[in-house]
């Protein structure tokens, strides 16, 4: 599903494009500077035929990467969208509060230090809190066990200050010989926390290992439907497995250019393939031609459709085509092939050079 912007540039920028050229992502190359070199053409390969038999109308596309809207499209039909970016509300969060409510032992600056703490946010190796009366220890008691309930992955002991006692509260595992411990993970919870994540001019890989490097997990913890374009504005549904949605959300404050919301627990993953499609909006810029052009195309395309011929960048963006490298493996000519790719570029080494049969040689095992 499309929907497409005409845009009339007047700035200084559309004026200087007349004596300087811009590079597009489906341009295979600009360059001049090699007259004896010729690239690929869309008739080249296959992409000279149109549904329709209207007249042509003129405009730049994608020539800026906020040019291009990606929504994923889920099974239900309903396009993702990242509406909600606020700490999420769950039984987690809740407990803290009831717990804060009920036993008045944590003052609200102290669970916003744990907080900060225990997701990593705060750079320091351990945190300090403070009580009303250190020295009663059934007031102690009762502060540890809140801590260990509400903060599994976190320990808190009794020490000495300045002849004063004092809770001071760190990470398990802190010291050389002791081991991490997980933290519990509920029962009545789904082992996924889905969410959706925005991005811009960022691809989801990039995307996904920026947030696990941050999270210091493994980036098979995220599994999605599908990947979206680096050159665009897109947003898509993510899964993680058990990761709270706290967690998640305190990423926000160092992420750039994504970012994330929408939180909500499932007990399945997303899979590869989970999703009906995508919805583009898509905007033309220095348009040219008649409204009533436009407007019979629009009407064919909604009408009619459109041939979904592959991109030009589907057949590579050297001189050596990747299709004449694929037709040569399905036909077994290893050596046709591995010449392919072997082949010089622009101003490389010729084919029959020292070096590019040595490289031959090497990767077809010596039969030539």
């Amino acid at each position: 599903m499309a929907t497409t912007k005409r845009v009339n540039e007047q700035t200084e920028e559309t004026e200087n494009q007349k004596t300087k050229k811009v590079k597009l992502d489906d341009d295979v190359s600009t360059d001049t500077s090699q007259p004896n070199v010729y690239f690929l053409q869309e008739k080249d390969v296959g992409i000279t035929e149109y549904i329709s038999d209207h007249n042509s109308f003129f405009g730049i596309l994608k020539q800026r990467y906020s040019d291009f809207l990606v929504n994923e499209v889920d099974l239900t039909g309903n396009a993702v969208q990242l509406t909600d970016i606020s700490r999420p509300t769950f039984p987690e969060t809740e407990k803290k509060q009831k717990l804060k409510d009920v036993d008045n032992l944590l003052s609200e600056e102290d669970i916003q230090k744990l907080d900060e703490f225990e997701m990593g946010s705060a750079s320091v190796s351990s945190v300090m809190i403070s009580l009303a009366d250190c020295e009663d220890k059934a007031l102690r008691t009762r502060v540890h066990r809140v801590i260990a309930n509400l903060y599994p992955s976190l320990e808190s002991e009794t020490k000495q200050e300045d002849g004063k006692k004092c809770l001071v509260v760190s990470k398990k595992g802190g010291g050389p010989k002791r081991h991490a411990s997980k933290s519990p993970w509920p029962t009545d919870r789904g082992h996924y926390c889905h969410f959706a994540m925005y991005k811009e001019n960022r691809d989801t890989t990039d995307a996904i290992n920026t947030i696990a490097h941050l999270l210091k997990m493994k980036n098979g913890s995220f599994t999605y439907a599908g990947t979206k374009d680096k050159r665009g504005k897109t947003t898509q549904a993510v899964s993680a497995f058990r990761v709270t949605a706290d967690r998640l959300h305190c990423l926000n404050s160092c992420l750039r250019g994504i970012t994330i919301g929408n939180f909500h627990y499932e007990k399945e993953p997303l899979k590869l393939g989970q999703l009906a499609g995508n919805r583009f909006s898509v905007i033309l810029r220095n348009f040219s031609g008649e409204d009533s052009v436009v407007d019979v195309a629009m009407t064919s395309m909604r009408d009619n459709g459109f041939i979904n011929y592959y991109g030009m960048q589907r057949f590579g963006t050297t001189t050596i085509p990747t299709h004449h490298v694929g037709r040569a493996l399905l036909l077994s000519r290893w050596q046709e092939a591995a010449e392919l790719i072997l082949q010089p570029r622009q101003g490389g080494e010729s084919v029959n050079s020292d070096l590019n049969r040595e490289r031959l040689r090497i990767v077809l095992g010596g039969i030539i």
